[in-house]
């Protein structure tokens, strides 16, 4: 992968998850969040309800008209419902899928007016703003790479091709250290003895940080907590975590 520019500041806040950090926000099964640099704002996955990721959005202090992109990690409900409502509060908006992805989900981005953007491999949505292209499993899912000054910060919808595999690739893609793994790490029915092989693998990688939520599940957020110690972020919808400073 040809070198990509880097970003100062990365602000993620969780738009959308099944847990809160803060009141203010909405519970609901799915995942949201928003992205925003020194340069770009954007969304990675809309949840499963276009009133709940308003809530979330006006809990933040945002307008759907601020959003300048989406990126679709893959094609669940519970990852793509609030999307017909996002486009049609801004029209404006860029969305970003798999080529792989259905055809009734391209169509209703563009009948409903904004901008597809089909991804074949990897590419830059903004400067320090990046897809790994499709991780190939059953159901072909994309995740988001920030490359920021002190690593890469890489953001799984579900992670159902498997989280190590999924951070490797964007390893392979963008060389460097990774400083955080968030979102939905796809472990609630793993054995301990699985989810202790991903974070022996997240560690050998040399992974610094994790923020898992979404369908993580309870017994992996513990195993991940006790791993990483400090390097452990509570996350649910509500939380903002920082990276690149």
């Amino acid at each position: 992968m040809t070198e990509q520019a880097q970003t100062n500041k990365v602000e993620l806040t969780v738009l959308y998850d099944n847990e809160a950090t803060d009141d203010r926000y909405p519970r609901g099964w799915g995942f949201a969040c928003i992205v925003r640099t020194n340069r770009t704002l954007g969304l990675f996955d809309t949840g499963s309800s276009g009133e709940v990721l308003e809530e979330g959005l006006q809990a933040a202090g945002l307008s759907p008209r601020d959003v300048a992109w989406v990126l679709l990690s893959h094609q669940h409900a519970d990852h793509t419902g609030g999307l017909s409502w996002l486009i049609s509060a801004n029209r404006r908006v860029r969305v970003y899928v798999l080529a792989k992805f259905g055809e009734e989900l391209k169509q209703s981005v563009t009948e409903r007016g904004a901008t597809l953007v089909e991804l074949e491999g990897a590419g830059a949505l903004a400067p320090g703003v990046c897809s790994t292209g499709p991780v190939t499993a059953k159901a072909d899912e994309q995740a988001l790479v920030l490359t920021t000054t002190k690593g890469l910060v890489v953001l799984t919808g579900c992670a159902h091709p498997g989280l190590a595999r999924i951070v490797r690739q964007a390893k392979d893609l963008w060389p460097g250290p990774v400083d955080l793994v968030v979102g939905g790490f796809h472990l609630k029915d793993a054995t301990v003895e699985a989810t202790r092989e991903v974070i022996a693998e997240l560690r050998s990688m040399g992974v610094m940080r994790v923020a898992p939520c979404h369908c993580s599940g309870e017994d992996a957020r513990r195993l991940f907590r006790e791993a990483f110690g400090s390097g452990y972020v509570e996350c649910g919808a509500g939380s903002m975590v920082t990276a690149g400073w």
